[in-house]
């Protein structure tokens, strides 16, 4: 009997002895697991900077015409907020309607290339044209304004981050001890986990029979924040604070704080997480963290809890609720005197609209990524907080999607034939808008509903594009000639009528519209009135080849078969070919920068037969594809060709002032990129 009871004992030692080392091993092994993620965040890439996609700036300047509703709309899309009185802060805007003026106070803005410091200016429209643009200061007159780029949207991966990170240093003293008395008042006195606190804020909440403190400490919010998730649970609690204190054990209190203040949650603009301390003061009272008052710092600080349910933006009554319970604490620690204490009381929360960060751009995004991954990872362009400008007009890209809806709507309407039956198989269309001097795109529209469809039929729907691609056909009888002998020039007689054309053991015949034939034409009628019948004749004697290669030339990367119907554009390719036919360089989203000719134009050196005495000859030589004339100073260029109603605005400025304005403008963003070359050039 004594004999089995030692085994007994012995067992049971022996399983204890077994079960404790398994523990100190295993435990052993979390604690250099937990203590190798701790020094890998702290020591290594702590955040993820997403990607921001920039808008084009939006250039005023006197004598464009414009609505003061939409120069209204547009202030508040980029974080302006409308005042009473005139504006003494960055980012607010007032609008004098009795004086048909709109005061502004421009935000700072950093271009790639400049630095920006906002400025107080005022514009005065004269009905919808802006007559007048100055400065208020000092009553100097200005005769062009550009207004930052809107934020598009972000490139990141599963949430958008937005936060700016700011060393302690730069962090007001109050804000910092306004965090610390609500959130962790003995911060400097624990190692990472607190009891004492724990033990106090359960017998405050006791007390108050809500919810008023919390029991971790700043540390372990950290830990939470940085490696673990947000259940309340006892297997995530038992690694935050065994983490806290390697934390604390490995790494000094302001490291902590700093750390803690750049992390932390604080709102939410649509899909925009607002992360940190400084971009929360952007976002809350468009200024910087020096300029915190009392009141403000203690709303900051208030938030930490629940961002969401306290944000002044959703309900003013529990943010100020929240951020007097801060107040009181702030007086009752003798942080901030009575006076300060009264006087931030009275301080009004931010009353104005939140500007969401929409993309109202999906397939104008998607086509830019596709650009951008041809020289950038993905892991760059969601982590390292790129900032991409675009050619992107959203006023045009609203404008766009607005008429493709409704005019596919009236499409249906009038001819019942075209509307699908499913509700998922309606009527598609698209629409992409470029900028002739440049190829910049500045509207996309892929499809009537991304959500339903992120097909892309901009570039990546083909169709006949038909008569379009008639200029092919003359530009290339310009440039060659016929195989005839035949030297083409915009008078030159062509027959318009029936014919046959043989080739390959078939036979094509194009017929005209109505089967109309106008007999002998010029080369320009024939251009003109898209004459099928003549077009093919041209065609035939130019060859078919030398079209489509001259369409590839100029941009057409679809295949194109060498047949007689290529000239009345039977081969299919997409819209964005067709609307590049003509552009002086590959349509692109992103922004252009550099200087240079047009890759595609300025080879194409245009010379008709018989010499250059002729004024119509000479208009040839240049480049028929670009069309740009050769005086920027005379305003023939379309992007600042001046309305007729504001000629009277105009003429008491001086006209070589304006068009220097407007000139520097222009190459600052295209450079030289669109001379005209020389007759030596094209010879080289």
């Amino acid at each position: 009997m004594k004999s089995v009871k030692l085994r007994i004992l012995s067992i049971s030692l022996i399983v204890l002895l077994a079960v404790t080392t398994s523990g100190l091993v295993f435990g052993a092994w979390f604690l250099k697991k937990w203590e190798q993620q701790v020094t890998e965040k702290f020591e290594g890439q702590k955040w993820r900077f997403p990607s921001k996609v920039y808008s084009d700036s939006y250039l005023l300047y006197v004598g464009i015409n414009l609505r003061l509703d939409d120069l209204a709309e547009k202030l508040r899309r980029l974080g302006y907020y409308e005042t009473q009185s005139a504006p003494k802060s960055k980012g607010e805007y007032r609008v004098a309607k009795a004086d048909g003026a709109v005061d502004i106070f421009l935000h700072d803005f950093s271009y790639p290339t400049e630095q920006v410091k906002g400025f107080p200016v005022r514009i005065v429209l004269h009905g919808n044209f802006v007559s007048r643009i100055e400065n208020p200061t000092n009553g100097k007159e200005m005769f062009s304004l550009e207004l930052e780029p809107e934020l598009v949207t972000g490139l990141y991966k599963l949430i958008w981050q937005e936060r700016r990170v700011v060393k302690l240093s730069e962090v007001p003293p109050l804000l910092i001890k306004s965090i610390l008395a609500i959130e962790d008042e003995r911060f400097y006195s624990h190692h990472g986990v607190d009891p004492i606190g724990v033990l106090r804020a359960m017998w405050v909440n006791l007390r108050s029979f809500s919810f008023q403190q919390g029991g971790s400490t700043l540390t372990q919010q950290l830990m939470k924040n940085f490696l673990l998730t947000d259940e309340r649970t006892l297997t995530r609690k038992i690694p935050e604070a065994v983490m806290a204190l390697i934390a604390e054990r490995k790494y000094s209190k302001d490291v902590i704080l700093e750390n803690y203040l750049n992390e932390i949650y604080l709102g939410q603009r649509g899909s925009q997480g607002i992360f940190g301390v400084w971009e929360a003061a952007q976002f809350y009272f468009s200024k910087p963290l020096s300029d915190l008052t009392v009141g403000e710092s203690a709303l900051l600080a208030g938030l930490i809890r629940a961002p969401n349910r306290l944000s002044p933006y959703k309900s003013a009554e529990a943010a100020t609720k929240r951020r007097n319970v801060v107040l009181g604490k702030l007086l009752d620690d003798q942080i901030i005197n009575r006076k300060q204490y009264d006087t931030a009381l009275r301080e009004k929360l931010p009353q104005r609209a939140l500007a969401k960060v929409t993309n109202d751009a999906p397939f104008y995004v998607d086509y830019l990524r596709r650009e951008l991954e041809q020289n950038y990872s993905n892991d760059v362009l969601t982590q390292e907080g790129l900032r991409i400008f675009t050619s992107l007009d959203l006023q045009l890209q609203r404008i766009a999607d607005r008429a493709l809806t409704e005019g596919l709507k009236k499409l249906e309407a009038s001819h019942p034939a075209l509307k699908k039956k499913g509700a998922d198989d309606s009527l598609e269309g698209a629409i992409i808008v470029l900028r002739p001097q440049t190829g910049e795109i500045k509207a996309m529209i892929g499809g009537r509903n991304y959500q339903k469809s992120q097909f892309n039929r901009v570039f990546q729907a083909r169709r006949q594009p038909g008569s379009i691609f008639k200029p092919f056909v003359y530009l290339a009888a310009l440039m060659y000639g016929g195989q005839s002998g035949v030297r083409y020039t915009p008078d030159t007689v062509l027959n318009d009528s029936q014919f046959t054309w043989s080739y390959d053991g078939q036979e094509w015949q194009p017929n005209n519209y109505n089967n109309e034939y106008f007999g002998a034409v010029t080369f320009r009628r024939a251009l003109e009135s898209s004459l099928n019948s003549a077009t093919g004749r041209v065609a035939q004697d130019v060859g078919i080849r030398r079209v489509r290669d001259l369409a590839y030339r100029l941009g057409i990367q679809s295949p194109l078969p060498t047949v007689p119907s290529l000239a009345l554009g039977s081969a299919e390719v997409t819209p964005l070919e067709v609307a590049a036919i003509g552009q002086c360089d590959e349509p692109v989203a992103q922004r252009r920068t550099g200087s240079g000719h047009c890759h595609r134009c300025a080879p194409l050196g245009i010379y008709p037969p018989g010499g250059r005495q002729n004024r119509n000859n000479q208009r040839l030589q240049r480049c028929l594809v670009c069309r740009l004339h050769s005086g920027f100073a005379r305003r023939r260029l379309g992007w600042f060709r001046w309305p007729k109603q504001a000629q009277s605005i105009r003429r008491g400025r001086r006209a070589a002032d304006l068009d220097r304005v407007y000139e520097s403008r222009y190459r600052k963003h295209a450079g030289d990129r669109f001379r005209w070359t020389s007759d030596a050039e094209r010879r080289g």
